[in-house]
């Protein structure tokens, strides 16, 4: 609260943040609808699209959270399999133990308001968005799909070097959270 330089100097200053933590958000594990009893019995898949696949027991329904994402698709195929024709597979509506990756991520804002003169003012602020550039990878299926279909985002399932259901791309992470955004603004009252 002095006046002059010194007040022009150290006064006015302001800092904000918004700072946001979350744990993973629950996956799912889809097939191609055709051939399924949801074909037969729900006028084919015009409602959903896709049908529950079959959970092998006892098997890891993913690969972990510390696994590369260029080497290493998300999803373990080997705990999964389609199910038979005309018929439902058993995996519930989320799969408790393959939750995606959770998040964390910081807003900061750092602002300073000037008195120029009598009436004048300005006001400048500094936004950095994602302020550490971390990198949250997203769930297969990108950040919008709540589920992965087999063969998916690369080669379908039976395509050329494709042979396994579950692989060929399935579980891919193909997807990151945006890196650091610095925005400036400058705002003058008189």
């Amino acid at each position: 609260n002095s006046a002059g330089w010194t007040n022009r100097i150290v006064g006015g200053w302001s800092v904000s943040g918004v700072l946001s933590y979350q744990s993973g958000l629950p996956t799912a594990v889809y097939s191609p609808c055709a051939g399924t009893a949801g074909d037969v019995l729900f006028a084919g898949c015009n409602f959903t699209g896709s049908a529950r696949v079959n959970v092998i027991p006892g098997v890891k329904q993913s690969n972990g959270r510390d696994l590369n994402p260029f080497t290493t698709p998300f999803f373990n195929a080997n705990a999964f399999s389609a199910p038979a024709p005309l018929t439902f597979g058993n995996e519930p509506r989320t799969l408790a133990s393959a939750r995606s990756f959770g998040g964390r991520n910081e807003d900061i804002t750092i602002g300073k308001r000037t008195k120029i003169a009598e009436r004048g003012l300005v006001d400048f602020r500094a936004s950095f968005f994602n302020i550490f550039n971390r990198h949250i990878l997203q769930q297969p299926g990108g950040p919008g799909g709540f589920a992965t279909q087999l063969g998916t985002p690369f080669v379908p399932a039976g395509a050329n070097g494709c042979n396994q259901a579950f692989a060929c791309g399935f579980g891919a992470i193909t997807q990151a959270s945006g890196p650091r955004t610095i925005q400036f603004g400058l705002k003058i009252e008189y």
